[in-house]
């Protein structure tokens, strides 16, 4: 009878533990990675100039298109009228609520093996590679998490 008490307490325990660790499946955590791409006259690109450079990365692209409809991804506005591209890099998979709140909190650790390439395919700036990180970037938002990181793409 012990033994049999023993069990149930012991299951209900593992019970309570998973509903309040567990989030019902997978968490997929990315970093968000915001690039301002500036000249080296301190000019911010315009939509035109956006359109020949080209981005690579291990992360992935996201985001909307230019306003004239061309679809080269990850590109916004701010309030200053200067464009930024968004690339989203894979942190891990959490199997709980828990397990990703872990994962965020690590992210300095694991963007270490993060990197980007700026590439000007009509030739007039020098190509950019980003890799690893460096400590350049600056932090938006630590929970979700999110850096920004600054170029400046100086002429051949």
């Amino acid at each position: 009878m012990k033994r049999i008490k023993f069990v149930i307490v012991y299951m209900l325990l593992l019970l309570i533990l998973y509903s309040l660790c567990s989030c019902g499946g997978n968490v997929t955590v990315p970093l968000g990675v915001i690039i301002y791409i500036y000249k080296d006259n301190s000019n911010s690109f315009t939509a035109d100039e956006l359109k020949r450079l080209r981005i690579t990365s291990n992360g992935i692209v996201v985001g909307d298109s230019l306003p004239d409809g061309t679809k080269i991804g990850g590109l916004g506005i701010d309030e200053n009228g200067n464009y930024y591209r968004i690339l989203s890099y894979y942190l891990g998979t959490g199997h709980s609520n828990w397990w990703a709140k872990r994962i965020r909190a690590s992210y300095k650790s694991k963007m270490k093996n993060f990197y980007f390439t700026i590439e000007d395919t009509s030739g007039v700036y020098e190509t950019f590679t980003m890799k690893p990180l460096d400590d350049t970037y600056e932090i938006v938002d630590e929970t979700i998490p999110v850096i920004k990181y600054t170029v400046i793409l100086k002429k051949k």
